[in-house]
């Protein structure tokens, strides 16, 4: 009996999990939405991408002819506009309301064909709800930091530096400075860099097997860095 009921629990408990939109990183102990950028899709290819949220405790809202201080009673994520058609999200908790209690998270979800292909900028559509205690005032934001790209399912750039299998090697990631040190076993044809929004940033046609991209002048964020060689072209993320 108690081997049966011992059972049931645990059923309940991996339904439960299964049941879950996505997984929260309890982890997580500063207020933020991570990680500070959303990752490239392929055509063809179903999409999957995890943003984890931890609400702030405290907020500054206008209360009349005062600014105070006030505490986050929750947050509520409205909408998510600027995703491809095929696109959807899913939050935990479900009725996507973050409190700076606990760690909650968004996944966004996809399978992106061809007409999807490019950039598409995001903007997260949110209210915060302070806490006054006479009174709770909705302040409205938008979070307009993220850009989800969409590349062509024939390029090789989904393959992933970090893992050294291509003989490519690249960092510190993040660096504190802007300047990534990079190290080759294959012949560099060009070094291509790019923001988030797909913008040229830098061109490097003369390349050797070893070298530096320097950063530093260009604004904290996310960074694309391309390596064109004879057996394709691979990307690596970079944080400055």
């Amino acid at each position: 009996m108690k081997k049966a009921i011992l059972f049931c629990i645990l059923l309940g408990t991996i339904s439960t999990v299964n049941a879950q939109n996505c997984q929260p990183d309890n982890n997580i102990s500063e207020p933020g939405i991570y990680p500070e950028y959303i990752d490239t899709g392929n055509v063809g290819s179903s999409y999957r991408h995890v943003f984890q949220i931890l609400a702030l405790k405290d907020t500054t809202v206008k209360f009349g002819p005062n600014t105070i201080t006030a505490t986050v009673d929750s947050v509520v994520v409205h909408s998510i506009s600027g995703l491809p058609s095929s696109f959807n999200y899913l939050c935990e908790p479900p009725r996507c309301v973050f409190t700076w209690e606990a760690v909650g998270c968004i996944a966004v979800v996809g399978n992106p064909d061809e007409s999807e292909k490019g950039v598409h900028p995001l903007e997260i559509q949110l209210t915060y709800y302070a806490d006054l205690g006479s009174a709770t005032v909705p302040v409205r934001d938008t979070i307009e930091d993220f850009v989800l790209v969409i590349e062509d399912s024939s390029m090789t750039s989904s393959i992933e530096l970090a893992e050294l299998e291509n003989g490519i090697e690249l960092g510190p990631n993040p660096s504190s400075n802007g300047i990534f040190k990079y190290s080759s076993e294959k012949v560099l044809h060009k070094i291509v860099v790019t923001d988030y929004q797909g913008r040229l940033i830098e061109e490097i046609n003369e390349t050797s097997v070893q070298g530096t991209i320097d950063l530093s002048q260009n604004s904290p964020g996310s960074y694309m860095i391309r390596f064109h060689t004879d057996t394709g072209v691979f990307v690596r993320r970079v944080l400055r």
